[in-house]
């Protein structure tokens, strides 16, 4: 009895350590890492463009008048994805 619940157990374990690869987190995949360069890159032309087609405004939201500035003008991902870039970069907020 006791062998038979030893083969199970490593049995068990064998398929949860196999299957816990599964669940690595997406934004971890190394596919899903873009050289931070190029992500700047592809925002910014997205945002120029937006402005271009909109008549200088920027997708920006709005902020109170007591922000920071480094913290005033948040892009607005809502207002270029999907029709300026395909998605927002996996490091946005």
């Amino acid at each position: 009895m006791n062998k038979k619940l030893s083969v199970l157990f490593l049995r068990l374990s064998f398929i949860v350590l196999l299957l816990s690869g599964c669940m690595y987190p997406e934004d971890k995949k190394v596919q899903n890492h873009t050289p931070y360069v190029d992500q700047v890159q592809t925002v910014q032309a997205a945002i120029n463009q937006f402005q271009k087609d909109n008549n200088g405004i920027l997708p920006i939201k709005n902020s109170v008048e007591t922000t920071p500035i480094y913290q005033k003008y948040v892009i607005d991902f809502k207002r270029i994805v999907p029709e300026y870039m395909a998605q927002p970069p996996s490091n946005a907020f």
